[in-house]
Formats: structure tokens, C-alpha cells, sequence
């Protein structure tokens, strides 16, 4: 008796681990309220579209900067704003990386550096 009961709960959760998982299969579409993305362009922020989100996490990395300097330092964002930009690229971080270092290679390029 006993050892029908524990294959039937046995079978209950593989059969729940089975539905967790393809639940976790289905992809879903997170917003984020102050950033726009525009279809073959990068993520922006809505109110101020000249800044990307690749920017402002370029001074995160190069300045090590919290969301509060960063407002600081560009008065025009807010709190908000920063934040979202954030956990933009937290999300999406390879897509904003590829970006930011597709961007330094141009910059780079641009520049002809010859031995003296």
C-alpha cells in the first residue's frame, strides 16, 4: 500500500515538473516604461531618444557610477529613467555589450595609429 502511494506522488511531481518546465519554455515580452526599441535600432530612453541605453551603461562601467551620480551628472534623466536603462541591460545585457563594443571598434577605427 504504502509503496502505491509513493509512486502515485512520485508521478504527481514529475508530471508538475513537467508542466513547470514547458511553462518555462514560453517567452514573454518584459517592458520597460522609460525605454523605447525600435525595430534594427538601438534602445533608447522615450523622452530623450538621442540617449541610448548603451551610453548610459557605458558610464556605469567606465565611471562606476550609481544611478544617483549618474542623475548628477546629467540633470536632464531621472531617477526612472536610469533605473529602467538599467535593468534593461541587465536583461539584455549581450545585446547592449555587442553594441558598446561594435561602437569602440568604430571609434577605434576612425583613428589611424601609427608607430612613430
Amino acid at each position: 500500500m504504502f509503496h502505491a502511494i509513493l509512486i502515485g506522488c512520485i508521478r504527481l511531481l514529475l508530471s508538475h515538473c513537467i508542466t513547470l518546465r514547458q511553462s518555462k519554455t514560453v517567452s514573454t515580452n518584459t517592458t520597460y516604461p522609460h525605454i523605447e526599441k525600435p525595430a534594427d535600432e538601438p534602445a533608447r530612453l522615450r523622452s530623450t531618444p538621442r540617449v541610448r541605453v548603451a551610453q548610459i551603461v557605458m558610464d556605469y562601467l567606465a565611471h562606476g557610477w550609481s544611478p544617483e551620480e549618474m542623475c548628477r551628472q546629467h540633470p536632464g534623466l531621472t531617477l526612472a529613467e536610469i533605473h529602467a536603462a538599467m535593468a534593461y541591460y541587465y536583461d539584455d545585457q549581450s545585446q547592449i555589450d555587442a553594441e558598446i563594443e561594435a561602437e569602440t571598434r568604430e571609434i577605434t577605427a576612425s583613428f589611424d595609429f601609427k608607430p612613430i
